[in-house]
């Protein structure tokens, strides 16, 4: 680099930098406009790699920790309106994901806020260079450093993330339902509502959203919405069958959530004794003592619980201990090994024996395969979950099959 080190100098770096990138990449642009793209982003079609485009900062973090990109390239203008939250953001970035490049695209003259925050990040890794006078200056960043090439026949495709306000208003979600399994008896005890999009979006990715919603400070109003939809679409399932209904532990801070959602289940004609609230966690609760208060309203009122993802980590544990659940799911990351390893299958065997003493039932999740199925079987699992039993559809679908246990 020159001894301004705000701008990079191509032809300074040693030779293995330009060839040490990767030949197809995906890239991240951060950009406060996404409908209206700079100039500099034009040659950005002829390169080997798949563009994402996103709008707000708080749908840069999800998306990379669902797709790894080898860059997140931003306008000058979409990082000044963070305001005072620039050096969180290039903190936040660097330290998250240690392998990825910043590059702050500067329109015009570099803002001395804007520098301030980069000096406050590893400038290795967020980098500022200026396409006022030359705009290919930051594609022939990408092609050097990250060795992008440039790309033959069509143009790779640009994916838009929207606005998670506006992905909400228009109505895009539908529940999908997947079936819990008696494994003794292979009828269908529960079914699980999952959230769906209704149209092509990155957004449907259940993944993305609720993480994106957690980092808006929207998850309430997402698992509201997810579990209103599904509770109106469950009259069309057998009422002999429970309702899964995915609750975040954070929405359970609300003092009125739990009895919105018994009022909704009652609208819905559902007793809440037909559903189990699934405690599903993006987050920790931040105020444990509300969250504790609406898990008894929700005893009070009827409803069972579940814990989800019972094996990752030690907040399972401790939510396990502190909410008594009646239904425990053994992590899917666990099962998937069942086959495979030792390892997992004692540690499946040991919950069900643990589960089985407290008189809570045990539901194996990601089995997708008749083996697998049996063996969970054989190792005392009560229920299970999974593409072999049964794929996430509406429940149109499921209505016209199998009846309910």
């Amino acid at each position: 680099m020159k001894s301004d080190r705000f701008h990079a100098d191509f032809s300074a770096m040693p030779e293995n930098a330009a060839n040490s990138g990767h030949s197809t990449e995906e890239l991240l642009l951060f950009l406060d406009t996404p409908g209206r793209f700079p100039s500099w982003i034009a040659p950005l079609d002829g390169l080997a790699a798949q563009r994402t485009v996103v709008a707000e900062e708080e749908a840069v973090f999800p998306y990379l920790s669902m797709h790894p990109c080898s860059a997140v390239l931003t306008t000058d203008d979409s990082v000044l309106r963070l305001g005072t939250r620039m050096p969180e953001f290039f903190r936040e970035l660097v330290e998250t994901y240690p392998g990825l490049t910043v590059l702050v695209v500067c329109q015009q003259n570099i803002d001395p806020a804007l520098k301030k925050a980069v000096l406050h990040a590893d400038r290795g890794k967020v980098i500022l260079v200026s396409a006022h006078e030359d705009p290919t200056v930051p594609v022939e960043y990408l092609r050097w450093v990250l060795g992008l090439q440039e790309a033959m026949g069509e143009r790779p495709a640009v994916q838009i993330v929207p606005r998670i306000e506006q992905f909400l208003q228009e109505d895009r979600l539908q529940p999908h339902f997947q079936p819990i399994v008696d494994l003794s008896t292979g009828s269908v005890r529960a079914y699980e509502a999952l959230a769906r999009s209704r149209s092509q979006s990155i957004l449907g990715n259940p993944g993305l959203l609720f993480a994106y919603a957690a980092r808006k400070n929207l998850h309430r109003r997402l698992d509201a919405m997810v579990a209103q939809l599904a509770i109106e679409e469950a009259r069309q399932l057998s009422s002999q069958a429970m309702l899964f209904l995915n609750i975040q532990p954070r929405s359970l801070t609300d003092v009125d959530f739990a009895e919105r959602l018994h009022a909704a289940v009652m609208a819905g004609g559902r007793q809440p004794s037909q559903v189990c609230v699934e405690l599903t966690e993006q987050e920790d609760s931040r105020n444990h003592q509300r969250f504790l208060g609406s898990v008894r309203t929700l005893r009070e009122r009827g409803f069972q619980l579940a814990v989800d993802d019972f094996g990752e980590g030690n907040a399972n544990l401790e939510l396990v201990h502190e909410v008594r659940p009646e239904v425990v799911k053994i992590s899917g990351q666990i099962c998937r090994h069942v086959e495979s390893s030792g390892l997992a299958r004692s540690m499946i065997q040991a919950v069900t024996s643990i589960a089985r003493d407290s008189g809570v039932r045990t539901i194996a999740e990601f089995i997708e395969s008749e083996s697998a199925r049996q063996l969970l079987h054989d190792l005392g699992v009560d229920d299970g979950q999974g593409w072999h039993l049964g794929r996430p559809m509406p429940a149109q679908i499921w209505s016209e099959e199998r009846p309910a246990a």
